[in-house]
């Protein structure tokens, strides 16, 4: 649940003990206990307020997103030399920004999984398709695209967890909702994926693809969710898509 607002906290009292220096020990132990009192509530409400705070997944899986990491991996699974690792490095560096880029305009405060989402990743794997090392041999140009694919795979991953994460509050699911939200988008997103990989090269046959998930999802959503949380998810979406 979202909480917006401001909270003030008021330790004073009126009165003539009060307004009576001679009368006010600071080191008595009732005012010692009721000042340490407030500063623990005060401290344990931050706390729970940042807490509540959503957290984007990207920042608490970052190191699943080291370089050096994909390169080992990719190194291992090609066999690649020390020469083809020196020839790829640069490029897998020079992706990882890219992709991370759809990561950064997608997430925040009100993250987004959409089709403006899928848009904008078919788009970024056609500039790398178009683009990519012209000097690279077969080997290195198909660890290059490994390497990418995975670093694609997890930033979606992470989009569906933070949109999730904040469909949840927005429409105060019960946890078996939750759950039950949460498998329709990841299954969505492992199905479009396939699609993208299988269709990358026929738009019409991808668009066609990706819209019979898209309702899939739907009129899975609509049998999970109550009418008025339908409603809530619609004008969400709604809400989350740019008019022409």
């Amino acid at each position: 649940m979202l909480m917006r607002g401001t909270m003030y906290f008021q330790t004073f009292k009126h009165g003539a003990t009060s307004e009576d220096p001679q009368q006010i020990d600071p080191d008595h132990p009732v005012l010692l206990r009721g000042f340490l009192g407030t500063s623990f509530l005060l401290l344990a409400v931050a706390l729970v307020m940042l807490m509540l705070l959503p957290q984007p997944s990207y920042s608490q899986n970052k190191e699943d997103f080291e370089v050096s990491n994909l390169i080992k991996n990719v190194k291992e699974r090609f066999h690649l030399n020390s020469r083809d690792v020196g020839s790829i490095r640069p490029l897998v560096n020079q992706e990882n920004r890219k992709v991370l880029e759809v990561y950064a305009r997608f997430s925040g405060d009100q993250p987004e999984y959409s089709d403006r989402v899928w848009q904008e990743i078919v788009l970024r794997r056609r500039e790398f398709e178009s683009g990519v090392g012209f000097n690279l041999t077969p080997r290195q140009k198909s660890a290059l695209r490994a390497a990418r694919a995975a670093i694609e795979e997890k930033i979606l991953g992470y989009l569906v967890e933070d949109f999730v994460r904040f469909l949840a509050a927005y429409l105060e699911l019960r946890d078996w909702e939750l759950a039950s939200v949460q498998k329709v988008f990841e299954l969505e997103n492992e199905k479009k994926y396939r699609v993208l990989s299988r269709h990358f090269s026929d738009t019409l046959a991808l668009n066609m693809e990706m819209e019979k998930i898209s309702q899939e999802s739907d009129d899975l959503l609509r049998s999970l969710l109550d009418r008025d949380k339908w409603r809530g998810y619609l004008s969400l979406v709604e809400r989350l898509t740019p008019t022409a």
